[in-house]
């Protein structure tokens, strides 16, 4: 099976996770209250509300919000499942780690988040599924390439701000930076220019995996489904692919409907144009108010793949 498919068996299996139904009763009540509102754009899972409990006294100088310590029980149920987390995601790449350990900490979703180093406890996701995600991940086209095509003589922390700058050049617009461009399609294969861009970018891809893998789970154990769009909720759908990715721009009706769609959220499109359903992460949202059309919401998405890249084959190209 696919990554993708894999991860679908996983996420559906974490809903009958021991504790799950009380992590998403703490949650649910702890999104209603300015320090869930701190959390969530932390855009860290469930990172996120370790970060605001730790950081509690700065953030609501910073945002001017009464954000209030959570309680010790509370916070050791996040960090349970958080731990799982972090530790899974590590098992995914270790088949890539036995090469270069050095590289989990440019891959690890979580290393900016600046928490310790979480220790598993009473919280098992399903070690079946978990290993076949592991061997799914084996294969992910990045992890093979990082490890036929190594380079080893790096400054971990440097790489990492690399890979950081990579990606928000390329999720600053809609089309790939000129630069990158110029450097895909004028410098040749084996150059040193291109071998050293398809190290970041593989990095890159990995690393968004890696995330997507750990929204997808997260949003399964903190609600009962995705948000789905289906032909009755589009109003416009438009797309277009590019050597980043295939993205989406989707305008749908809000009236009626009770849903909350964030940036960093996984939504699904359902089966339109007779297409099976596609996974896509919201990277911007704004919602809007017209007489004519109704309460609407504007969505940019982009599309995942089996592999659960943002980037489609961005990494191929390069």
């Amino acid at each position: 099976m696919s990554i993708l498919e894999t991860a679908y068996l996983l996420a559906k299996s974490v809903t009958k996770t021991p504790r799950r139904d009380e992590l998403f009763r703490l949650i649910s009540g702890l999104d209603q209250t300015n320090f869930g509102y701190a959390a969530r754009h932390q855009y860290y899972q469930l990172a996120g509300y370790l970060i605001v409990d730790k950081n509690q006294s700065e953030i609501g100088e910073k945002t001017g919000f009464n954000v209030h310590k959570i309680r010790q029980e509370e916070l050791q149920l996040i960090s349970s499942f958080h731990a799982q987390l972090a530790v899974m995601s590590k098992q995914c790449v270790s088949t890539l780690l036995v090469y270069n350990p050095n590289l989990w900490g440019v891959v690890n979703p979580y290393e900016l988040a600046e928490l310790e180093e979480p220790l598993l406890n009473d919280v098992r996701f399903d070690e079946g599924i978990v290993h076949s995600l592991r061997e799914a991940f084996s294969q992910h086209p990045s992890i093979q390439a990082l490890i036929s095509e190594p380079i080893r003589d790096f400054d971990p922390l440097q790489l990492r701000k690399q890979v950081a700058s990579f990606e928000k050049s390329i999720f600053s617009q809609d089309e790939p930076p000129e630069a990158l461009k110029r450097l895909i399609f004028a410098s040749g294969k084996k150059s040193e220019e291109r071998r050293a861009l398809r190290f970041l970018a593989n990095l890159a891809v990995l690393r968004a995996s890696l995330t997507m893998l750990n929204q997808l789970i997260f949003q399964a154990l903190i609600s009962n489904k995705l948000v789905a769009f289906d032909e009755d909720l589009i109003i416009e759908l438009r797309q277009h692919s590019n050597i980043s990715g295939h993205l989406f721009e989707l305008l749908a009706l809000m009236n009626g409907h009770s849903f909350r769609v964030e940036v960093n959220d996984l939504v699904l499109l359902v089966a339109l144009d007779n297409q099976p359903s596609q996974l896509a992460w919201v990277q911007s949202s704004s919602f809007q108010m017209s007489q004519e059309t109704g309460d609407t919401v504007l969505l940019d998405l982009r599309k995942l793949d089996d592999h659960l890249s943002l980037f489609g084959s961005l990494q191929t190209l390069a």
